[in-house]
């Protein structure tokens, strides 16, 4: 019954938890428990058939129904045993169900539990080494970059993988995306938005600027700030009337609230709400970026720093040419803007004037922003060789899949009835085990006694096999081809060698009265202690018997010759003896 109820733990336990939470894995539990099962079924079967045995010649019976007890787990002979009487046929019926308990337990429990995706959200603890504001110097004087600053923008160009570390906690377990915000060293920033007409046809608008970005410190208001200006042509009309706007940016130091995605060990932002979803924690002004008169000297902080790099990499004005069909550029960068999809212009305009540009402010921005996010995390990365100054803890919510047990228990309930039927079939063999009133065994030697063995005459009253093995258990015997003959018929003289059993030799002599064998051997009893059965018990081959009497007091008698001698007389039926 254990191995049952840790079954229904270990399918019920592992459902829906994760692969990895488990050392051993619940199907090889389930084996187990499996073979426990089985094993527990076999020793009590044993002990159900003994029982069953005994039982059934207590009560009276046929050798051929003991027989098909004895031979119950034999499903070779299951049609004569369940038709060779009432109690076979609850024994062969009992070792059918048993079987099968045995057969289909261990796949039904296998099949109760395997491994699966799920799709799994929840919140999970990631650690990170990010700065919250990028110190002076990092990005060198304010006229002359330092070599970090180079370092990020290469990042930021080439787009380098962004990796945490590989220590526990650092990055995000299982097959999905951990998602979510820290925070860090970046820029805060409002904008403006003006516009104004062009009519592109016109040859004194030639060289007018159509695409424009640039930066510039600005200490106009009290602080410093960095300006981005950006001028796009964006959008002409049926008439080549176009439209420029300039968006003007004014971006200052800042702690906020990066939203990132870490996917094992590589942390992207999240440029869905990079812009849109902004957390600003808190302003701040460093004194790196004070207008200075001896620049070469002062340390940068982070605007300076942020326009000395970034400002130059995406400055960039383009000019109209006449007729307005081409453009002049300094670099490429208006290319990436400009919009050649003939279905956003009209026939004419496409024709005649077809230049407009997507507006490249949102990719400015963007652009500060992760330039920013990749030098706190090289401050952070820095500071952790000496500190954990800036190591945070920040929760994440996970979102993906990840390999947990799913357990069926459709399999798990087919498993555990017939685990219960098993064990009813053996409770059906065990029962009446009270009314036997001693341990009983099928062991030849008990079975022999009960049978009224004349060799096994020696141990007396005595009906157990223990006490059996302690009174005769030393005799030797061997079976002649058609019986077995044991010690007393051996001469003292006589050894066992080389698995030879010696000859049998007559002895001389005689004790007591007695009468001739038919086989030429003589056997002399007495039957003065009032046995009940007279000499019809010294049936022996050529060996010592003994006549017990029903008050111990039985002479004894020896036989003598190699002969076999039968009853002269015969024996009683069961309905004669009172048992």
């Amino acid at each position: 019954m254990a191995s049952v109820v840790v079954s229904i733990a270990i399918v019920s336990l592992s459902h829906r938890q994760p692969v990895a939470s488990w050392k051993i894995s619940p199907a090889v539990l389930l084996s187990v428990m499996s073979s426990i099962f089985v094993l527990t079924l076999e020793v009590l079967v044993a002990i159900g058939l003994t029982i069953c045995w005994w039982r059934s010649a207590a009560n009276g019976t046929t050798l051929k129904r003991l027989h098909y007890i004895w031979d119950g787990s034999n499903l070779l002979n299951l049609v004569p045993a369940a038709m060779a009487g009432v109690d076979t046929r609850r024994v062969a019926l009992t070792a059918v169900v048993i079987a099968l308990a045995k057969f289909a337990t261990g796949p039904l429990l296998q099949r109760s539990t395997h491994s699966r995706n799920h799709l799994v959200g929840e919140d999970v603890t990631i650690k990170m080494h990010i700065a919250q504001q990028i110190p002076d110097g990092w990005f060198g004087t304010q006229g002359i970059p330092g070599p970090s600053g180079f370092a990020t923008l290469q990042e930021w160009y080439l787009n380098s993988t962004i990796s945490t570390p590989t220590d526990a906690g650092f990055y995000c377990k299982g097959n999905g995306t951990c998602g979510g915000s820290v925070t860090g060293a970046g820029i805060n920033w409002g904008c403006d938005s003006t516009s104004r007409t062009l009519n592109l046809l016109d040859p004194v608008n030639k060289n007018t600027v159509v695409f424009n970005i640039t930066s510039d410190m600005n200490y106009n208001y009290g602080q410093p700030m960095l300006f981005l200006s950006a001028v796009y042509l964006s959008n002409v009309d049926g008439s080549c009337i176009g439209t420029i706007t300039t968006d003007t940016c004014n971006i200052i130091a800042a702690t906020v609230e990066y939203p990132v995605l870490i996917q094992n060990t590589t942390v992207t932002l999240n440029h869905n709400n990079l812009l849109t979803n902004r957390s600003v924690v808190s302003n701040y002004t460093s004194e790196g970026d004070q207008n200075s008169t001896t620049p070469n000297s002062t340390l940068a902080g982070p605007l300076i720093g942020l326009n000395s790099f970034m400002g130059n990499h995406i400055f960039t004005s383009t000019k109209l040419n006449y007729p307005p069909k081409t453009y002049d550029g300094v670099n490429s960068i208006a290319d990436l803007f400009y919009d050649p999809n003939p279905s956003h212009y009209t026939s004419y305009a496409y024709e005649n004037c077809g230049l407009k540009w997507s507006k490249p402010t949102d990719y400015v921005i963007a652009s500060f922003t992760e330039f920013m996010f990749r030098a706190a995390l090289d401050v952070g990365h820095n500071e952790s060789l000496f500190s954990n100054k800036d190591l945070q803890n920040f929760t994440l919510g996970f979102a993906g899949t990840e390999l947990r047990y799913s357990s069926d228990f459709g399999y798990l309930a087919g498993a555990i009835v017939l685990m219960l039927l098993g064990l009813l079939g053996v409770f059906v063999l065990l029962w009446g085990w009270w009314e036997l009133g001693r341990p009983v065994t099928l062991s030849p030697l008990e079975t022999a006694k009960a049978f009224g063995a004349p060799m096994l005459l020696g141990a007396g009253y005595t009906r157990d096999v223990k006490t059996i093995i302690e009174e005769i258990g030393n005799e030797k015997v061997a079976h002649d081809g058609d019986e077995m003959i044991w010690n007393g018929v051996m001469s003292a003289s006589a050894r066992w060698e080389m698995g030879q059993v010696p000859r049998v030799r007559s002895r001389n002599g005689s004790a007591g009265s007695g009468y001739d064998s038919p086989s030429g051997g003589s056997v002399h009893g007495n039957d003065e202690g009032g046995n009940p059965f007279g000499n019809e018990h010294a049936i022996i081959s050529g060996g010592r018997a003994r006549n017990l009497g029903d008050d111990g007091s039985g002479g004894g008698g020896r036989g003598r010759g190699k002969g076999k001698m039968r009853a002269s007389t015969r024996l009683r039926t069961i309905d004669e003896i009172s048992v």
